[in-house]
């Protein structure tokens, strides 16, 4: 079963998964921006700079290919986390796509606005850092709504997970 991740940019998707990935070798752990990266960032040094030079339209467009192509690859494994970008399911194609998957479950990492911003503000790798804090906090404001309206569950504090001894309720 596949679990993905959601939630703004900074939320702390990515390093959830990674940390939950070490604490058990039994969970796969997949970061959908990454995988963006290594396929289409090639001489580029971040994913920030990736959206610069393809633009959102093009980076939206690989982030539903890759959805779908990693998603196929992983469907029918045991205990997958699958890290979403922030904007992912805000496309109604790809969170149509997962909820036609049989036992996928969506988890929302509801981080405040604050702390997200203190995460990525100034960060050049990091594109809506560009949009300056109110810019930022109007599209988190935005993307809440559609984070809470197609997630299974939400945990305001992830670090609450990372202590869980039994991860099955994720699964």
């Amino acid at each position: 079963m596949i679990t993905f991740i959601t939630g703004f940019m900074g939320a702390g998707k990515s390093y959830l998964g990674k940390r939950l990935a070490d604490a058990d070798s039994e969970i796969i752990f997949r970061d959908l921006d990454e995988i963006i990266f290594e396929q289409c960032g090639k001489g580029l040094s971040n994913i920030g700079q990736l959206i610069r030079v393809a633009g959102w339209d093009k980076f939206r467009e690989q982030e539903s290919r890759f959805l779908r192509e990693v998603t196929n690859e992983l469907e029918g494994k045991d205990k997958v986390l699958f890290s979403l970008g922030g904007g992912t399911l805000l496309n109604p194609k790809n969170s149509e796509f997962i909820a036609s998957l049989e036992g996928a479950r969506i988890l929302h990492l509801a981080t405040s606005f604050e702390e997200c911003y203190d995460r990525i503000k100034g960060g050049e790798d990091r594109p809506l850092a560009q949009l300056g804090e109110k810019g930022m906090e109007e599209l988190y404001r935005k993307r809440e709504i559609g984070y809470n309206a197609c997630s299974d569950a939400s945990v305001v504090d992830s670090e609450k997970i990372t202590s869980f001894t039994d991860l099955e309720d994720l699964f």
